[in-house]
C-alpha cells in the first residue's frame, strides 16, 4: 500500500481532462467567460477560442442575445477574428457555446455565475448536474470561485476522507489545513480537476473512478469498491448466462410448438384442399343439373311462347273481325244521327230566326228608353258635381282659417311659455341669490319649488292627456262622418235607379211628373241637410276629398247598366204588354243585368237638359201610387211557357233594390 504522500502525485500525474482547459485564466473574464472559454476550446486553440471569445463579446450586447441566435449567425461574427478556421469547427464550437448558455441558464435561471464566489457549496449542488459542461468544466469553474485554491465543498472532502488521505472533521478550518498538507505546491488547480472528477464519478455504473485510475485500487477504500464491482459484475455475468440459457429454453419450446402449429396448419390445409375440391365437384354436378334443367325450362317456355304467339294471332284477328262489325253498325248509326240532326238544325234554324227577329224590335225598344235614362242620369250627375264642388271650396276655406287660427294659438302659447320661463329663470336666479346668504332658507324654498314643479307637470300632464282624449274624439267623429256621406252618396244612384215612378194623373200626366220627383226629393234632402251642418261644424280636407271622389263612384254605378246591357244576351222572346204590375219592368232590365230604363221617372232637370219626360197614356181601372203598363216597358213570358230562371233571378235583384225604400 501507497503512502499517502505519494498517492496525491501519482494521482495528478494519471489524470486526463476530458476536454482541453485554458493554461492560466484570465483576468478580465469572468467565471461564465472561462465556461465559454472551455466550451471554443473544445474545438480550437486556445488562441483562437480566446480572440472567438472576444469578437462575440463585442458583437453581442449580452450572453442571452448569443443563446438564442442561430449557429451561423454565430459562426458569421467569429469569421473575421478567425479567418483560418474552418466552418465545420467554427459551427461545432458555436453549438457547444449556445449548449453550455443553455444548461447554465436552465440550472440557475441566470447567465451569471458570480454567484459561486460567494457560497461554493451551493454552487457545487447547482452545476453538480452539468452534462455538457463536465466535470473538469465543473472543477475549472469551481476553482475559479475559490480564488484558484482548492474549492472545499463537501463531495470533495467526502472523497478524501473515503481515500483516508483526511480524518473526518466538522470543522472548516482543521479542513482547510488537512487538504493544504496534501496539494502539492502550484498544483491546486490539479488536484481540483482529479479529486472532483473522483468525487463525481466514484459511484459511476459504467466506468468508475477506481476502475479508471489503477492506483486507487491500492487504498482500502478503491480495493473494496473493485473487489464488491468485480463481485456485482460475476453475479450479472452468472445472471445473464443464466437469462440467455433461460431465453435459450423458451425459443427452443417456442420453435417446437411453432412446429406442432406449422403442422397443424398444413394439416388443415390439407383437408380444407380436400374439402375444396369436394365442394367443387358438388358444385359442378348442381352446376350441370341446373344447366340441364335451364335448358329444358328454356325448351318448355319456347314452346308455350309459340303457342302463346299462335293464341295472341288468333285473338287479335278475332277482335279485328269484331271491331270491323262495330264499326259497320256505329258508321249505320252515326249517318242516322246525322240525318236527324241535319233535320234538328233547320227546324232550330228557323225557330232562331223568328226569336232573333223578336229580339231585335225588342232590343231597339229597350235601347230608345236607355238613351233617355242616361240623358237623364247625366243631367243629375252635372248637378250634383257642381254642389259637391262648391261644399268643397268652402271646406277647404274652413280648413284654412281653422289652420290659421291653430297656428296663431299655438304661437301665442309658445310665447306664453317662453314669458313663463324666464320669469322662472328670473326667479330661479333671485332665489339662488338668497339662498347664498341663508343656506336653511334655500332648503325650504327648494322643496317649495319641487312641489310647485310637480303640481305643474301633473296639470300639464292632465291637460295634454285632456286634448289628446278631445283630438282622438274629434277624429273618430270625423271618420263617421266620412263613412257616413260614403254611405249616402252610395245609397243615392242606388235609391235614385230602384225607385219605381209614381203614379199620374189620367188627366194632366205630365204636371204630376214633376210632383213626384219633387216628393223624391224630399226624402234625400234631410240627410245632405245633415251632411252639410256637420262640414260646417267640422271642416276637413279629408271630407272634400270625399266628396270630390263619390261622384266618381256614382258614375261608376250608373255606367254599369250599360256595361250589363252590352254583356247580357238577348231573351229569346220579349212583347210588351200592359199589366197592372209596377215590377214587370224592373224583372225585364233585370234579366238585362241593368237597372229598370223607366222613361216615366222625370228629374228636375229634364227642362233644362232639354229632355222631355215621355207622358204615359192612363189606363183605366189602375190603382193610385202604381204605374201603369204604358210608362214602364215589361217583358212577359209567351202564353204556354214558364218564367226563365233569368227572370226570376232579375224580379229577386229589383225586390232586394226597393228594400232601402220601404224602409
Amino acid at each position: 500500500m501507497s503512502k499517502k504522500t505519494d498517492l496525491v502525485p501519482r494521482l495528478i500525474a494519471a489524470h486526463r481532462p476530458a476536454h482541453p482547459l485554458p493554461k492560466s485564466p484570465d483576468k478580465n473574464l469572468g467565471i461564465l467567460e472561462h465556461v465559454l472559454w472551455i466550451a471554443l476550446m473544445r474545438h480550437l486553440s486556445q488562441a483562437h477560442a480566446r480572440a472567438g471569445l472576444e469578437a462575440l463579446r463585442t458583437a453581442y450586447g449580452s450572453w442571452n442575445e448569443l443563446r438564442v441566435s442561430q449557429t451561423q449567425e454565430i459562426v458569421n461574427f467569429m469569421r473575421p477574428a478567425l479567418p483560418d478556421a474552418s466552418t465545420a469547427d467554427l459551427s461545432a464550437a458555436a453549438r457547444s457555446m449556445r449548449a453550455i448558455l443553455q444548461e447554465v441558464f436552465q440550472n440557475t435561471h441566470g447567465l451569471d455565475l458570480e454567484f459561486l464566489r460567494g457560497d461554493l457549496t451551493a454552487g457545487a449542488k447547482t452545476l453538480a448536474k452539468s452534462p455538457v459542461l463536465g466535470t473538469s468544466g465543473v472543477a475549472y469553474a469551481l476553482w475559479l470561485a475559490a480564488g484558484n485554491n482548492v474549492p472545499l465543498i463537501p463531495p470533495l472532502l467526502k472523497a478524501l476522507e473515503r481515500l483516508d488521505l483526511m480524518p473526518r472533521t466538522s470543522s472548516a478550518q482543521k479542513a482547510q489545513d488537512a487538504v493544504a498538507a496534501l496539494v502539492p505546491a502550484g498544483k491546486e488547480l490539479e488536484f481540483t480537476l482529479v479529486f472532483n472528477e473522483i468525487a463525481e464519478t466514484w459511484g459511476d455504473a459504467d466506468d468508475p473512478a477506481y476502475v479508471r485510475f489503477e492506483i486507487l485500487r491500492d487504498t482500502p477504500a478503491g480495493k473494496k469498491a473493485f473487489d464488491e464491482r468485480t463481485q456485482q459484475l460475476a453475479r450479472a455475468e452468472v445472471a445473464r448466462k443464466r437469462e440467455e440459457e433461460r431465453q435459450r429454453k423458451e425459443d427452443e419450446k417456442e420453435r417446437k410448438r411453432l412446429e406442432i402449429e406449422a403442422k397443424k396448419r398444413e394439416r388443415e390445409q390439407q383437408k380444407v384442399e380436400r374439402q375444396r375440391k369436394v365442394d367443387a365437384l358438388a358444385r359442378e354436378k348442381v352446376q350441370r343439373a341446373a344447366q340441364d334443367k335451364a335448358r329444358q325450362e328454356a325448351e318448355r317456355k319456347a314452346a308455350a311462347a309459340a303457342e302463346k304467339v299462335r293464341l295472341e294471332a288468333e285473338r287479335k284477328a278475332e277482335i279485328v273481325r269484331v271491331a270491323a262489325e262495330k264499326k259497320a253498325a256505329k258508321e249505320a248509326e252515326r249517318a242516322a244521327k246525322e240525318a236527324a240532326k241535319v233535320a234538328e238544325r233547320d227546324a232550330k234554324r228557323a225557330a232562331l230566326a223568328k226569336i232573333a227577329a223578336e229580339k231585335q224590335a225588342a232590343q231597339d225598344e229597350v235601347k230608345r228608353v236607355a238613351k233617355e235614362a242616361a240623358a237623364a242620369r247625366e243631367a243629375v250627375r252635372k248637378a250634383e258635381i257642381a254642389k259637391k264642388e262648391t261644399a268643397k271650396k268652402d271646406a277647404t276655406k274652413k280648413a284654412e282659417a281653422a289652420k290659421k287660427e291653430a297656428a296663431k294659438a299655438a304661437e301665442l302659447a309658445k310665447k306664453a311659455e317662453a314669458a313663463k320661463r324666464e320669469a322662472a329663470k328670473k326667479d330661479a336666479a333671485k332665489k339662488a341669490e338668497a339662498a347664498k346668504k341663508a343656506d336653511a332658507a334655500k332648503k325650504a324654498d327648494a322643496a317649495k319649488k319641487a312641489d310647485a314643479a310637480k303640481k305643474a307637470d301633473a296639470a300639464k300632464k292632465a291637460d295634454a292627456a285632456k286634448k289628446a282624449d278631445a283630438a282622438k274624439k274629434a277624429d273618430a267623429a270625423k271618420k263617421a262622418d266620412a263613412a257616413k256621406k260614403a254611405e249616402a252618396a252610395k245609397q243615392a244612384p242606388a235609391k235614385a235607379k230602384a225607385k219605381p215612378a209614381p203614379a199620374k194623373a189620367p188627366a194632366k200626366p205630365a204636371a204630376k211628373a214633376p210632383a213626384a220627383k219633387a216628393g223624391h226629393t224630399k226624402k234625400a234632402d234631410p240627410k245632405k241637410a245633415d251632411t252639410k251642418k256637420a262640414e260646417a261644424k267640422k271642416p276637413d280636407s279629408k271630407k272634400a276629398e270625399l266628396k270630390t271622389a263619390e261622384p266618381k263612384k256614382v258614375d261608376a254605378k250608373k255606367a254599369e247598366p250599360k256595361k250589363a246591357d252590352a254583356k247580357k244576351p238577348a231573351p229569346k222572346k220579349a212583347e210588351i204588354v200592359p199589366t197592372a204590375k209596377p215590377s214587370t219592368a224592373k224583372q225585364s232590365a233585370a234579366n238585362k243585368g241593368g237597372e229598370p230604363k223607366s222613361p216615366a221617372k222625370p228629374k228636375k232637370s229634364d227642362s233644362k237638359s232639354g229632355v222631355k219626360p215621355t207622358a204615359p197614356k192612363p189606363v183605366s181601372g189602375a190603382k193610385s201610387g202604381k204605374a201603369s203598363a204604358a210608362e214602364k216597358p215589361a217583358r212577359s213570358a209567351p202564353k204556354g211557357e214558364k218564367p226563365s230562371k233569368a227572370d226570376k233571378k232579375g224580379s229577386a235583384k229589383s225586390a232586394a233594390r226597393r228594400t232601402p225604400l220601404r224602409r
